[in-house]
């Protein structure tokens, strides 16, 4: 989301809060005012980017873990698996004779 709308507050503050209205990327810049009414130098953020989707987990490691050799098979695929006691996967294919180990 890219959005060219530019907000002008001028406040008497040390803090300020701003509430984004959803999803996208946000930069926000400051100019200070001294008593003399003399402007600093514009600071800039190098951006925030809200995200509301949830986290993806691809693979976990757990340090130590032992593991009982055997077959396991996915559910969702159908394919089956042999692990042994390094965690070390080898699929298992009922047509061939040649298994694939990762």
């Amino acid at each position: 989301m890219y959005s060219k709308e530019v907000k002008r507050t001028v406040l008497a503050t040390e803090a300020v809060q701003w509430t984004a209205p959803g999803r996208g990327q946000y930069y926000l810049s400051v100019v200070a005012y001294n008593r003399a009414l003399e402007p600093s130098k514009v600071a800039c953020s190098d951006g925030v980017t809200i995200d509301v989707s949830g986290p993806e987990v691809m693979s976990i490691d757990i340090k130590n873990v032992r593991v009982h050799p055997g077959l396991v098979r996915d559910l969702a695929t159908g394919e089956v698996w042999f692990v042994d006691n390094d965690r070390k996967r080898c699929k298992v294919d009922p047509d061939e004779h040649d298994s694939t180990c990762l």
